[in-house]
């Protein structure tokens, strides 16, 4: 299938600076773009909307940069992923299409096709304020597994570190909350639920860094999800 006049409607939308370096852009739309909508309107072999992302995902290589799962008391296993689309030297910054919530295959940011340090860059950005400057919302709570081949753990304790700094500096009380009422999958683990009662004791810079530490290093699978 022949993207030239998709992948040039697409890149249209991506006009707002976020990142620049010299090894390095990253480019925002006004809000996140529908690429189904967008590959319908421009791919005269898309039977339908709802093909786009099977088709152009295989085509092009679709591939997770990070997987997220939230396993917590009372509730499903819940997961959600930041995907990257290649597309004529640039990655695509996606979020899958679910239909239980009417999630579209959206795009929220183009980088420079790169390493893994560009793109362990970008989400440090993208997670940091928890998505807001992107126009995404990716986090209510910790996840309690992580699967990224390409973010390595270093890079997801320093993500969600300037996160929870984030949203203490927003809402005083965050790390303490975080360190509340864990799921099962991490209380019954010794060392996390003994590094969140510290917090709980004392929230002082020390605590706060084991407990994330220990958190991630109980929730981090340098893998795909299966």
């Amino acid at each position: 299938m022949d993207l030239t006049t998709f992948q040039d409607e697409l890149a249209i939308w991506f006009q707002t600076p976020r990142l620049e370096s010299e090894d390095l852009v990253v480019l925002l739309p006004d809000a996140p773009v529908d690429i189904a909508a967008v590959a319908y309107d421009t791919l005269d072999d898309l039977e339908e909307e709802e093909a786009a992302y099977r088709v152009i995902g295989e085509q092009e290589g679709l591939r997770p940069l990070v997987t997220f799962e939230w396993d917590e008391r009372g509730t499903e296993p819940w997961r959600f992923a930041i995907e990257m689309l290649p597309i004529d030297n640039r990655i695509y910054l996606t979020t899958p299409p679910d239909g239980a919530i009417e999630q579209a295959w959206e795009a929220f940011a183009v980088c420079t096709e790169g390493s893994n340090d560009l793109y362990a860059a970008v989400f440090v950005d993208l997670a940091m304020e928890n998505g807001e400057p992107y126009g995404i919302d990716l986090f209510s709570s910790l996840p309690t597994t992580i699967w990224s081949d390409i973010l390595n753990r270093e890079v997801v304790f320093a993500s969600f570190f300037r996160y929870l700094d984030w949203d203490e500096s927003r809402s005083p009380g965050a790390w303490k909350a975080a360190a509340t009422d864990l799921p099962p999958v991490m209380s019954d683990n010794e060392a996390v639920a003994g590094a969140a009662a510290a917090v709980l004791k004392d929230d002082n810079p020390t605590n706060r860094v084991v407990f994330l530490a220990t958190w991630i290093a109980h929730a981090y699978k340098p893998t795909r999800p299966t």
